[in-house]
């Protein structure tokens, strides 16, 4: 028999708020409640020009499929603590979010994590050169609070298509772009 923590009576894994079960590989709502996601593509560029459309602020929302308007609120370059301010249509409503660059390694990675929005998300882009073009990786990890954890399912599918557009736009950008143009924007 197993112990439950909370003296809940249900005898399900992980689907009472306040019920957590004891010992390894036991699902809880907070292990339900991460979503996590992660897409890759090619893209026939070398990992600086990728690299450089991924971090034009301006520029995003012509290949983000969610997304409407993009500002840098800090002064300078894009930099690890930098702070992004995004509007965005996730599931017909619209999200404001302002996110904080974690890491930035050029040509190689970037993330950032939400500092304020409707539930903490961290979004990571890795970049990997290979002899073919550069491959893609885009990561997506949400912790779901609130009215946004009953619409799990719908989410995760949401934002599977989401990031796949997002990165079929990435290489249509990149691709189509003059190289000049992606070293202008450095």
């Amino acid at each position: 028999m197993r112990r439950w923590d909370s003296g809940c009576d249900r005898r399900h894994e992980g689907l009472c708020r306040t019920t957590r079960l004891r010992g390894p590989g036991v699902a809880t709502l907070q292990g339900m409640n991460t979503l996590s996601l992660r897409q890759t593509i090619t893209i026939r560029r070398n990992a600086d020009d990728v690299f450089t459309l991924l971090t034009d602020i301006d520029r995003a929302p012509r290949w983000r499929a969610d997304l409407v308007e993009s500002t840098q609120t800090t002064e300078g370059p894009l930099r690890s603590g930098s702070v992004v301010r995004e509007v965005s249509h996730v599931l017909g409503k619209r999200i404001v979010t302002e996110s904080l660059v974690g890491v930035f390694r050029r040509p190689r990675q970037l993330s950032a994590v939400f500092l304020v929005g409707p539930m903490p998300v961290t979004r990571e882009f890795t970049c990997v050169e290979w002899p073919t073009g550069t491959e893609v990786v885009y990561a997506v990890t949400a912790q779901l609070r609130g009215n946004w954890a009953m619409f799990r399912p719908y989410l995760h599918r949401y934002f599977r298509r989401t990031m796949a557009q997002s990165l079929l736009r990435l290489r249509v950008e990149a691709e189509a772009a003059p190289i000049e143009a992606l070293v202008d924007a450095r």
